[in-house]
């Protein structure tokens, strides 16, 4: 595949302080950064033919901000003057403030609605193109305080085992658990199977006074609630 190039310019070596994106963030805080300057400090340097302003502006001119998470290596070093080395940095910080982010909206998340879980979980089934299976574990006052991947399988299904679901619950102490998991066809109907695996999870929590709060399907342009549904 051909390189993505950008015209020759001035290092930034040659800027001006206040104008050099490190020294910016230094002086006038994060919140004076464009994206552009941000990626660029990811960046770190750009080449003999472009500088790291340019670079940066250009991976965003091709890819937009929500879209950059996603990139893998092969389709970063496309771009002039980002090798593998560059590429696994910026893989690396966009994945850390994903995380970082994704762990404040946990610890911050009461479940109330099914809107909550879909905000709750939202990015972790995102561009997936094979199922995965993720609980979420709540306390009594219906706060996350654990979420798992139970199972990831292939484009059509994921096997799941109850009794590892159970086990976890019992390991977190939580008194309700919400199933979430994936379809990557993006169809939100629900299967005979998904229903199949409900209703057994269902019987097995009563047993142990675990509520079984909801179970989620995700696609890449929205979710189905089982309770609002009225299957559970």
């Amino acid at each position: 595949m051909k390189k993505i190039e950008v015209e020759q310019t001035l290092a930034i070596s040659s800027w001006i302080d206040e104008e050099r994106p490190r020294e910016k963030l230094a002086m006038w805080g994060k919140n004076s950064m464009s994206l552009t300057e941000l990626l660029a400090i990811i960046i770190g340097s750009g080449t003999k033919q472009m500088n790291a302003i340019e670079l940066a502006r250009m991976i965003l001119k091709e890819h937009e901000a929500h879209e950059l998470p996603y990139l893998n290596i092969s389709e970063l070093c496309l771009f002039n003057g980002i090798g593998s080395a560059k590429a696994i940095s910026i893989i690396a910080a966009l994945e850390f403030g994903k995380r970082c982010a994704r762990e404040t909206r946990q610890n911050r998340s009461q479940i109330k609605t099914s809107e909550d879980v879909y905000q709750l979980m939202r990015d972790k089934y995102e561009n997936l193109d094979h199922e995965e299976f993720w609980v979420v574990f709540v306390n009594a006052a219906s706060k996350v305080t654990q979420i798992e991947m139970i199972s990831k399988g292939g484009m059509t299904k994921t096997i799941v085992d109850p009794v590892i679901i159970l086990k976890k619950s019992i390991q977190f102490m939580a008194r309700g658990i919400i199933l979430t998991h994936n379809h990557p066809s993006g169809n939100l109907k629900v299967s005979s199977a998904d229903r199949n695996l409900t209703n057994k999870m269902k019987e097995l929590c009563s047993l142990l006074d675990i509520n079984l709060v909801d179970h989620v399907v995700f696609t890449d342009g929205g979710y189905t609630s089982f309770v609002d549904e009225g299957y559970l």
